[in-house]
């Protein structure tokens, strides 16, 4: 069911939920589980073969719920190479996972217009973790926009703007990830 997008009269409108990450030691054996037990099938892959260096993201789904198993590939320290914004990353999660365990750590939603959500989000009292960003599809299948905010619960939430961003055969999910 899509709720109807009105911004003019201030309220957050989401089209639908996109997914649920979870912030994991081993986010292959999490996923695993969950499609071997709960019914979940691989969906997409972001890692070494898809470009990403640091983290490992194994995305599953059951009719229309995406689950999102994250974890690093890299030390909490960091290593040569990984940049300061790659590093405070891993670190963030690895301080998460000290302190709670494998866990949600992002409910994400669909939404016509990520800034504008963000914009209303902030401007009611929501702590901006990531303003409206552009992700690239390095395989040419467009462009997602997503922004991240926290409402002081310690789980985030993400506006996802998927209208400039068409999953092709190769590129499943959103971009950096890869069809499993």
């Amino acid at each position: 069911m899509t709720n109807p997008i009105n911004h003019s009269n201030g309220e957050i409108n989401f089209e639908a939920f996109d997914h649920i990450k979870f912030w994991v030691g081993n986010a292959k054996q999490a996923s695993s589980f969950y499609c071997n037990y709960l019914g979940f099938e691989p969906y997409a892959y972001k890692g070494l073969e898809s470009g990403s260096r640091y983290i490992s993201s194994h995305a599953i789904k059951n009719n229309n719920a995406v689950f999102v198993f994250e974890s690093a590939l890299i030390p909490s320290s960091g290593f040569e190479g990984a940049s300061p914004a790659e590093t405070a990353y891993v670190r963030e999660m690895s301080d998460f996972l000290d302190k709670r365990g494998d866990a949600i750590v992002d409910i994400a939603f669909i939404v016509d217009d990520a800034k504008q959500c963000f914009e209303t989000a902030c401007n009611r009292g929501a702590v901006p973790i990531s303003p409206p960003t552009n992700m690239e599809c390095r395989f040419g299948s467009g462009t997602a926009v997503s922004a991240t905010i926290s409402v002081g619960s310690g789980t985030k939430h993400t506006f996802i703007q998927r209208s400039g961003f068409k999953p092709t055969g190769t590129v499943a999910f959103l971009p950096g990830f890869i069809a499993s």
